[in-house]
This record gives structure tokens, C-alpha cells and sequence, in this order.
């Protein structure tokens, strides 16, 4: 999507969207719409993150390995939630689009999520109808399923195959994992030839460290993270660009601004603690706002988009935009910034529970 660290080679109104289902799915994760959808002007901002840099930089160079290298180089990204992880896929799908010609149908980048209840079998299923295998429906036994998946993968001319929500091999508590999905990741690597490229959230760190042939034969993971208020030097500017940049957008497109202060960033970092994405999620809001009510960005603006995007339960019922909130920087607000889009976030029964213990 757009806004989200990635980049565009195109604008959204020269898309040509396909006949084909399965090139056009694949435009629907790339682009975050559907034929007929309109987005608006914060979806069409690009950003750049030194991160997403990080990945296109370490794709690029296992592509010029070897096939039979590239087993010995996947790839992983890690991160937060709303970290931008899923927007690097996409930029990668991107780059690389699925094309359907006289020869059949090619995926240079293939794209899948991994299944809620993971095992070789709902895995093998959601690759196959990832690369649009007219035959993902069918039950294979355990001993064809990662050698016909990688032969599929093969066929479609796949180089990279992109596994998002990979923590789901790892529970909750981050403490089990799904052993017979990793070994099946650590087969059909062997198999394809080409790169896999796992995402998702930090615990699924440790499938790779109790699968020790799997992490062997990956690379360190390049990490996602939720930017420092505190770090002056580095994660601050980028996030007060990143902010400016949007901020700029709603000017262009004719919605004025409130004065730009450092009070207002404060704000906007405690409303969505440091994540790219929230920030994203709560100015294209704010834009749809905008837009049908024909009025300026304000305090106001931004406050609703706030309480509908992230949460309307703040503590004592002052979220960062209600004009009781302390804007002088602290250490109790920023503790409540960094619980933003875990489970001790605002809003959240456990972190009510743990406010009350």
C-alpha cells in the first residue's frame, strides 16, 4: 500500500487491471485496492524506510547467487505490528508483477499468508492457490506435498517466495512452536531452489532457533521496529518526517493544517507509538474526514481519527489530542505510547487489569 515505506513505480490511475484472476489478485495485494475503489491523496504518499532499504538491498543480492545457492540464503523480516513488514511484501510484488503470456503464467515474487492453524497441508493449500495452481483444492499425501509445491513454484517461474504472518508457527506466549511446519519450510527450501522470504512478528525468532538446519540457512533477521522518541538523533527526525510529509499532502490537496508545532508531534507519536502504520491508518481517517465534511485538518480532525483508529478507552479519558494532555515530554506517556498495538495497549481489558494490580 501506499504511505507505507515502500515506494510506487507508478501512479494508481495508470493501473491496468487484468482479465486474469490470478494476476489481478496479485495487483489487489500490490496496489490495496480493487478495480473501482478510490483511495485517497495519504494512500498515494511514498515513503522511504531505511529498513525496506535493507530488504530490497539483501533481495537483490541472493538473486545474483546461484539457484542452487539461494537455499543456503533466505531471508527474514521482524517487527511490531503496524511496523510496515507487510508493505516491504508488497513493494517487492510490486517490482516484480505476475504476467500471464502465450508461455503461461509467471510469478517472479510469490505471495502467501500463513494459515492461523498452520501444518503442511493448509500450507501447501495456501501457496498453491497463491500462485493460482489450479489444483490447490486437492489432498496430496505427506510425501508429494512439498515436492509437487516446489515443483509448482518452479513452473510459475517463482524466485522468491514471500510468507507473511509467519509467527504463526510460534503460539502467543511465544513459547511453542509448530516443529512439523518448520521442518516442512526447511524441505521445500531444499526443493524450490529459489529464496524464501519470512515476516511476522518477533516470536517467530524462535522457530528459527529451535530449528537449527532452518535458522542455518537463514540470514539474520533484518528488524522492523517502532520508532524511539527518545532517540534524538535517529528514529525522532524520521518520524517527524514522516509526519511532515503526510501533513504536506492534506496542503496540496487543499485541506489546510494547524500550525505545525513540536507540541503536535508529541501528540501524534503518543497517539500512535512510533508504528509507521498507525500513523498511516490515522491520517488517511483523518483525510476521509477531511474530505466529506469539506473542512481543514484541526486538533479536532485528528482526534476523532485517533479515538476511531486506535482506541477510544485512554486512560481518565484523555487521549494525546484532548487538551488536558501533558504535551511536555515524560516518561509515563511515553511507557503508554510503547504499549501501543500490544496487548497492554490502551484501551485493552489486560491493561486495564494491570493498572488496577
Amino acid at each position: 500500500m501506499a504511505a507505507d515505506g515502500s515506494g510506487s513505480d507508478k501512479t494508481l490511475g495508470n493501473i491496468q487491471w487484468s482479465s486474469d484472476p490470478v494476476v489481478l489478485r496479485y495487483q489487489i495485494i500490490a496496489y490495496g485496492l480493487k478495480p473501482g475503489e478510490r483511495r485517497t491523496f495519504v494512500d498515494e504518499t511514498y515513503l522511504r524506510l531505511p529498513w525496506a532499504n535493507k530488504v530490497d538491498h539483501a533481495v537483490a543480492t541472493v538473486k545474483k547467487m546461484p539457484r542452487g545457492a539461494r537455499q543456503e540464503h533466505h531471508q527474514r523480516i521482524e517487527g511490531p505490528p503496524r511496523a510496515g513488514k507487510t508493505a516491504s511484501l508488497r513493494s517487492l510484488v510490486r517490482s516484480s508483477m505476475p504476467v500471464r503470456n502465450r508461455d503461461g503464467l509467471h510469478v517472479p515474487v510469490a505471495y502467501f499468508q500463513m494459515p492461523s492453524v498452520p501444518d503442511p497441508a493448509s500450507i501447501s493449500t495456501a501457496i498453491l492457490y497463491g500462485i493460482g495452481d489450479p489444483t490447490w483444492q486437492m489432498k496430496r499425501p505427506r510425501s508429494e506435498r512439498v515436492i509437487y509445491v516446489s515443483e509448482a513454484l518452479q513452473r510459475v517461474g517463482a524466485e522468491i517466495l514471500c510468507t507473511d504472518d509467519f509467527h504463526h508457527l510460534v503460539d502467543a506466549r511465544g513459547q511453542k512452536v509448530q516443529h512439523v511446519a518448520a521442518d516442512y519450510f526447511k524441505e521445500l527450501g531444499f526443493y524450490f531452489g529459489g529464496t524464501l522470504l519470512f515476516s511476522g512478528l518477533e516470536r517467530m525468532k524462535l522457530a528459527f532457533e529451535t530449528n537449527e538446519q532452518l535458522g542455518g540457512r537463514t540470514e539474520p533477521p533484518i528488524h522492523f521496529p517502532r520508532l524511539d522518541w527518545r532517540l534524538v538523533k535517529t528514529d525522532r527526525p524520521l518520524f517527524l518526517k514522516i509526519v511532515e510529509s503526510l501533513l504536506e499532502e492534506f496542503e496540496r490537496h487543499g485541506f489546510s493544517i494547524m500550525k505545525i508545532s513540536s507540541g503536535l508531534f508529541y501528540r501524534f507519536y503518543c497517539s500512535t507509538g512510533g508504528l509507521i502504520g498507525y500513523v498511516v491508518r490515522v491520517l488517511r481517517a483523518g483525510a476521509l474526514i477531511c474530505e466529506t465534511r469539506k473542512k481543514a485538518l484541526d486538533l479536532e480532525v485528528i482526534r476523532k481519527a485517533v479515538r476511531g483508529v486506535v482506541t477510544k478507552q485512554w486512560p481518565g479519558g484523555i487521549d494525546p489530542f484532548h487538551e488536558e494532555f501533558p504535551t511536555v515530554e515524560s516518561p509515563e506517556t511515553l511507557a503508554l505510547s510503547e504499549r501501543i498495538g500490544t496487548g497492554l495497549g490502551p484501551g485493552n481489558d489486560k491493561a486495564k487489569h494491570a493498572t488496577r494490580s
